[in-house]
């Protein structure tokens, strides 16, 4: 458990209402596949909607009030689940779209594979989702007929970290965009770099390369 007192965590362990087994379960199951990890985050906003309704209602008010546990809605989402407040709503809204809306979210996924297939590098994050089921609604409400779009990461031309700096180039070869916090010398620094790395690469009798496997 997430820094819980003894009490609470007896009271919560022991609750119907929040399900501790199947939330430390998701939690400990979340993994670096973007599509598995949306996945899980996904059953685990369901879980969080739930918990937190009960925890909002009159009858969990009481409930909490009869086993003297008293909390607030930031330390039940710190504790229960171990996210600061910002996070831990994040995740009640996509549980109450998954739960309420869950159409969007079957849309949200399948827009997610379709661009994938295009080659497109798709953000399958639980911000992308909130802004596509936040998108989905504007474009009901305004009647539009529009089919809402995912949004999509720019593709990665090269990205180089250096002493702490780093530099990013998106977009296409014609039309490069730059992302740095380097500074002149830096960048000068790194062509330097660069050229003995074309210079080591180029020498047919080095016998200290090392390759670098996916």
């Amino acid at each position: 458990m997430r820094n819980l007192l003894d009490m609470e965590r007896d009271f919560f362990s022991g609750s119907s209402r929040v399900n501790f087994t199947r939330i430390n379960t998701l939690l400990s199951t979340l993994t670096d596949s973007k599509k598995a990890k949306f996945d899980t985050t996904l059953k685990l906003s369901k879980e969080v909607f739930k918990s937190f309704n009960w925890f909002s209602s009159d009858s969990g008010k009481e409930e909490m009030r009869i086993a003297g546990v008293t909390m607030s809605a930031e330390q039940f989402g710190n504790k229960i689940f171990g996210w600061k407040k910002s996070y831990f709503y994040k995740m009640v809204k996509l549980g109450t779209v998954a739960e309420e809306r869950s159409s969007v979210v079957t849309r949200f996924k399948r827009e997610c594979a379709r661009l994938e297939a295009q080659g497109e590098n798709v953000s399958r994050s639980l911000e992308n989702a909130l802004k596509y089921a936040n998108d989905s609604a504007t474009t009901t409400t305004e009647g539009s007929g529009e089919e809402t779009e995912v949004q999509t990461r720019p593709t990665v031309l090269l990205e180089v970290k250096m002493g702490g700096k780093k530099v990013k180039i998106t977009g296409e070869n014609d039309s490069p965009i730059f992302h740095t916090n380097m500074n002149l010398a830096e960048v000068e620094q790194l062509i330097v770099y660069t050229t003995k790395l074309k210079e080591y690469l180029s020498d047919p009798m080095s016998d200290t390369r090392t390759i670098f496997q996916e």
